[in-house]
């Protein structure tokens, strides 16, 4: 595979993820209930735009000097979209034996991060941290180069 195909591939997981959402929250809206937008798909969204940008835009106004910067996007962009799935699965509690009646059950409505989704935020942090880390344009201006 081509590497000129990957921004066309995360960007068409990203809108699936974002059709995905819309779908489900536009019913809840309809009912009169509250609808959101977890910050996974935040993440996905402003990923969304960087691809398009720093891989596509930026690229045919100035190809060679976009490439460094649209492969540490389209990297880190890679690692939120494996990220969000897991991080559904903690914004769910799909994980818990009670899963998110732990709070209706309390008298409470449903938070906008759940605990469960807070830790695996933080793993999405630390491997987007860690792909940045591994990106040669951060390894170049580190050093100096």
């Amino acid at each position: 595979m081509q590497a000129q195909n990957y921004p066309a591939i995360l960007i068409a997981i990203q809108i699936a993820f974002l059709g995905w959402r819309i779908n489900r929250e536009i019913p809840l809206g309809d009912q009169g209930r509250r609808t959101w937008f977890p910050v996974s798909d935040f993440l996905n969204v402003l990923s969304m735009l960087f691809v398009v940008w720093f891989c596509i835009i930026q690229p045919l106004n100035k190809p060679m000097s976009a490439e460094p910067v649209a492969k540490l996007v389209l990297s880190i962009g890679f690692a939120l979209v494996v990220m969000h799935p897991i991080n559904m699965i903690g914004h769910y509690r799909f994980l818990s034996p009670h899963g998110r009646h732990i709070y209706t059950v309390a008298g409470r409505d449903y938070p906008y991060i759940t605990d469960h989704e807070w830790v695996t935020l933080v793993l999405t942090t630390l491997l987007a941290l860690y792909v940045a880390t591994q990106s040669e344009l951060l390894i170049r201006l580190t050093h100096g180069t």
